[in-house]
């Protein structure tokens, strides 16, 4: 790669320090800074959005719901987490899982450990709950937040990377990276989500908006396509240990994104298909 210093790159990771820095005794991760970011800029594009796809939001009930997401994506995503792949930890120790000390030390290591399958049931119980609460569209809300909801893949799956953690598989390629000392080079797909799941999906996702005209249509294409692009850059990143493959080729992410892409693919034919009814009734 011309231009590249490639041993720099390759041993990038080692040479981040995971803690931006410290309140006293307590560390403050950049994957904590990043997810906050990603909170924010999802925040920043649904408001753009907000007059254009649903003017009877306000801002203000707009930060509501925000909040009420932030709450419900954190739950949905640690409770999945622990369900997916620790559910020992969850049937034996439930409420270690919502503490920041390690059990057995004391140590404060923060809380690690969250599933974007489980955080998507999460945000699609406090969305539905939201819009009964206000008498809003449910699939209008859904569809503008489909249209946020990569700026928090993308900047999640940065926080993962100078994590130093979620790093891909064995690899000979030249932009290969060093993680956890070893010294094997491994693919940076942390990276790669950032790509597929944060930018390459707002951008399908911001020329689609105008020629799905149909009320949760988007949100079905957001579903389906991150399902899809989640299955693919999968195949880069390293299967959880615990768990390894199924079947001996796919991981566990691979299958609920299956799940995923299937159903949002399925879900987008059936409100195309209602929307075309109701104009056939009326």
């Amino acid at each position: 790669m011309p231009g590249m210093d490639l041993g720099y790159w390759q041993s990038f990771p080692e040479r981040i320090d995971p803690v931006a820095f410290a309140l006293g005794s307590f560390p403050i991760h950049w994957y904590a800074i990043f997810f906050l970011c990603g909170w924010a800029g999802a925040f920043l594009i649904a408001l753009s959005f907000r007059r254009n796809r649903l003017p009877e939001i306000t801002r203000s009930r707009l930060e509501d719901l925000f909040w009420w997401l932030l709450l419900g994506a954190a739950l949905g995503a640690r409770l999945g987490y622990a369900l997916f792949y620790y559910p020992d930890l969850f049937l034996v120790h439930p409420f270690s899982l919502f503490s920041p000390y390690d059990r057995a030390t004391g140590e404060w290591t923060g809380i690690s450990g969250l599933s974007f399958h489980g955080g998507i049931i999460g945000v699609g119980a406090v969305l539905f709950l939201f819009s009964k609460k206000y008498h809003i569209s449910f699939l209008a809300l859904a569809d503008l937040l489909a249209l946020a909801a990569p700026a928090v893949s993308f900047f999640g799956r940065i926080g993962n990377f100078l994590n130093g953690e979620l790093f891909g598989r064995v690899t000979e390629i030249p932009w290969g990276m060093y993680f956890s000392g070893e010294r094997v080079l491994r693919h940076p797909s942390a990276l790669y989500e950032a790509f597929f799941e944060g930018i390459l999906l707002f951008v399908f996702l911001f020329f689609a908006r105008k020629r799905v005209g149909f009320p949760g249509g988007l949100a079905a294409l957001y579903v389906s396509g991150y399902g899809v692009l989640r299955f693919i850059a999968e195949f880069f990143r390293e299967p959880d240990p615990q768990l390894g493959y199924f079947f001996g080729i796919f991981t566990l992410g691979q299958l609920f994104s299956l799940v995923l892409a299937a159903g949002g693919t399925i879900l987008f034919f059936w409100f195309q298909r209602r929307k075309y009814a109701t104009i056939r009734v009326n």
